[in-house]
């Protein structure tokens, strides 16, 4: 066994500095792994977030938040596009919703 230095691509969070242990060789690889262990990973922009420090924002009022998804999920925001920071905020979650019906 030999020991070498390897370069991978890796999810580092923007807000804690955590790095996902789920790497690749490649951006896309290391995105798509990081994505599916519960990361943030935002479709056009350079950030990374963890699972507790998702960050998302009304598509109708600008409204923020952040936390983990499942919290955001608990207090009525409406994610729009899998781990992307499209969302909609409670009150206009609502009105989505009544809409739909």
């Amino acid at each position: 066994m030999a020991l070498r230095p390897v370069t991978v691509m890796a999810a580092v969070c923007d807000e804690c500095g955590w790095t996902a242990l789920h790497a690749g060789d490649d951006r896309r690889g290391a995105g798509y792994r990081a994505g599916r262990a519960g990361w943030q990973i935002p479709d056009d922009s350079d950030t990374a977030f963890c699972p507790d420090h998702w960050h998302v924002k009304c598509e109708q009022c600008d409204r923020a938040a952040s936390g983990p998804e499942t919290r955001l999920l608990k207090t009525g925001w409406r994610l729009l596009s899998g781990r992307s920071d499209k969302a909609l905020c409670p009150d206009h979650a609502k009105d989505w919703r009544a809409t739909w019906r």
